[in-house]
This record gives C-alpha cells, structure tokens and sequence, in this order.
C-alpha cells in the first residue's frame, strides 16, 4: 500500500483534547481515513471541580474497540496509555501507541510502560517524555494551527472578551483543580510582583476562543509540576505573547531564543521576569520561530510512520 489516500486509521481516545483534534485535521489533509472511539463515560476540569472516568469506563471500552477493529481499517491508533490496553488485545491489526504526558509521568505510568511493550509503534510528542520509558520510541511533536494562532490586537481582543484594558493580566490557562498545573505557586508569583496584576485562570471555554485569550494577556504564566509540553507555549509564542514558565516539558527548548520569555525554577526569578515583563509592556518574538511547530510536520511524520507499517 503505496497510497496514504488508501490509508484507513481507527483512533482510540479518552478525551478530544484539542491538540488530538489539530492531529487527526493534520492527517485528514493529506487524505488518510480516520473514525475515532472514545472511551465511555465523561472527563472535565474545570473551575469548579474534576470529573473523571472510573475503571468500569474502560472495561467497556475494551469489547468496544474489539468489535470496531473487525471493519476494515489498515491499522488502530492508541492515543493516550490508557486506550493502549484495549488496542493489543486484538492481534489482527497493527496498533500505534501516542502518549500524552500524564499518562506516563504520572501514577498510572506502569500501565503505559507495559501497554508500549506489545505495540508496533510507540510515539513520543516530546523528549521529556523519554526518561519515563525504556521502549524505543519515535518523536513527533504535537503541532499548532498556525493560521489560529497569529498576533492580534491585544485592545481588540480584551474588548471582544470583556476584560479591562486598563489592567495587568496574567494567564493561566488551566483549571485551579488541577494540583499537577500548581496553581498556588502561580498565585504567589502573581502576589509577590512589585506591579499590580490579576491572574485568569480559564478552563473549558472554546478552543476556537483560545488563541483570543492568550492576545488579550499581557503574559502566560507556566507552573507545572510536570509537562509533556505544554502546548500553550508553542500557541503564545506563535501568538508573540511573552510566557514565563518553570523549566518543565520543551519550554527551555521552545523558548531558548524567543525574546521576553524566560525559563526558571528560582521563583525569585520567575517574580523578576513576569515584573519586567508588565512594567515595560513587552510583546515577544516567538512567531518567527513558529515554523516548525506546525501541524503540516506533524501530519507528514504520522504517515510516514502509517506508511511503513502497512507497508
């Protein structure tokens, strides 16, 4: 099978993250097939509370994805460790295992680590990742619509939004529940800078708004315990808004020429950055760097790598 228009791709996930939705579009362009199963039961985090799935969910997704892998795709794509069990139960399909960070880094790891073991193709997003997993891997980078995130008007955004234009404002672009983004240590930050600011945080508004929001701020602030990413460093800098993060994920990688970002593990120096930053109403130039963060790579790999399993 020489054709990737001829290509048919069964995709397991246990939530449509956006960057899930930017890999299956990136995909679809170059002509592949893609159904998608979705583990039963509902996930959310918002600002209010997190809603997880239960171990019965994905009970049931295993005779699920059984019975849909018998129709007549040319192969299964496991995207995040906890679809990955379902995927190699089936022997008649040749299965691709994505993860996606936590799934790995964090307490269920064991599960994504022995899932890899019996997959044709396991695909890491980001190095960081490597250091968890003792299974060859290839690297693919999720990529980012760069025709979303573009720069903007940072007063036109705030209106259409509804934030004051007289005001510092600083991201953070998770929900408060979720302990692993740190919320506390970004209040303290924001707490201790020598200029007045607020810190917003959001969750569960509409990814076609986000590339609104990350204009309308002044900066976004990463203090992750643990990252694959993340990907809204990629999506600032693209957007040329200034991001000050904990060395976690690629952020030193993706940040180590963009002006008016900074990385750092001293909170001292994360304080002195994000004061600078709101003092002098610094824009950064990371949408020169962008090029290469873009969903076309990313579609190119995953087909190559489609490719040469069928094949």
């Amino acid at each position: 099978m020489n054709q990737t228009s001829s290509l048919s791709v069964l995709y397991l996930c246990n939530a449509r993250r956006p960057f899930f939705e930017t890999q299956i579009e990136a995909v679809e362009r170059s002509g592949v097939n893609v159904d998608v199963i979705e583990v039963p039961g509902k996930y959310s985090a918002n600002d209010d509370q997190i809603v997880r799935r239960n171990p019965y969910h994905y009970l049931q997704f295993i005779p699920k994805v059984v019975l849909k892998s018998l129709n007549s795709y040319d192969l299964i794509h496991a995207n995040h460790g906890l679809t990955a069990p379902p995927s190699v139960f089936q022997v008649w399909k040749p299965t691709v295992l994505t993860l996606w960070g936590s799934d790995l880094m964090g307490e269920l790891g064991c599960i994504s680590r022995f899932s890899a073991k019996f997959v044709d193709k396991l695909i890491l997003p980001s190095e960081t990742m490597s250091e968890h997993i003792n299974t060859n891997y290839e690297l693919v980078p999720f990529g980012i619509d760069l025709q979303k995130f573009y720069p903007m008007s940072k007063t036109k955004c705030r209106a259409k939004i509804s934030w004051s234009e007289k005001k510092n404002i600083i991201l953070f672009p998770y929900s408060k529940h979720r302990s692993v983004k740190n919320y506390s240590l970004a209040t303290n930050i924001v707490d201790s800078l020598n200029i007045t600011a607020e810190l917003k945080s959001i969750s569960e508004i509409p990814y076609s708004k986000m590339p609104m929001y990350i204009n309308a701020s002044d900066a976004v602030l990463i203090t992750s315990e643990r990252e694959s990413g993340p990907m809204v460093i990629k999506e600032a800098a693209a957007c040329n808004t200034p991001v000050v993060s904990v060395d976690v994920g690629f952020a030193s990688e993706v940040l180590a020429n963009v002006r008016h970002s900074h990385v750092s593990d001293n909170k001292d120096e994360l304080i002195q950055y994000l004061s600078r930053i709101l003092d002098q109403k610094f824009r950064s130039d990371g949408r020169q760097y962008s090029q290469s963060w873009g969903m076309g790579r990313m579609g190119r790999q995953l087909i190559e790598i489609y490719s040469d399993i069928v094949n």
